[in-house]
């Protein structure tokens, strides 16, 4: 098996990243397709090692990304073939940005609020994902302009050294 970083080495050429005193990100173009999750995972997981990132941050990077990146597959019309990711580090909190070219509006923000506190037989099966989605970042904005969509989630940082 491949480790994380003997498999980016298959991806350098489309990545783009760098690195300040004050900032780091990470920027990739990814499948349309539901299998690029492992890149996904391998692409955070890389961006957290570089950045000396904690245990819970990374899993909650890793959970809001798969959320909005599976939404996109199921609900967002049209599209082209890629979606691109970026990782960045700004002012003491990840900023994830989602990128789709060519897709109609389909404003996650905007989701009527899921009752977590209904018994389960009585709550509707959509919009757990986003429920958590709003609850583990400090802001999430979303943008329609000329068929790009704009997905941006900004995380705290917890546990790093960075």
């Amino acid at each position: 098996m491949q480790s994380a970083s003997q498999a980016f080495s298959l991806f350098t050429s489309q990545e783009q990243c760098g690195h300040t005193k004050e900032t780091a990100f990470l920027k990739k173009s990814f499948a349309r397709n539901l299998d690029e999750l492992k890149n996904i995972l391998l692409f955070v997981d890389r961006f957290v090692a570089q950045n000396r990132i904690g245990e819970q941050t990374s899993e909650n990077i890793m959970l809001i990304l798969d959320e909005l990146f599976t939404n996109q597959l199921r609900h967002a019309t049209g599209g082209k073939d890629h979606i691109d990711i970026s990782l960045d580090i700004t002012r003491g909190a990840v900023h994830l940005e989602l990128v789709d070219f060519d897709v109609n509006p389909f404003d996650l923000t905007g989701l009527k609020p899921v009752n977590i506190h209904l018994p389960l037989e009585e709550r509707r099966p959509e919009g757990i994902g986003i429920h958590l989605v709003l609850h583990l970042t400090e802001d999430l904005k979303y943008e329609h302009e000329a068929g790009t969509l704009r997905i941006t989630a900004v995380i705290g940082l917890e546990g790093t050294n960075v």
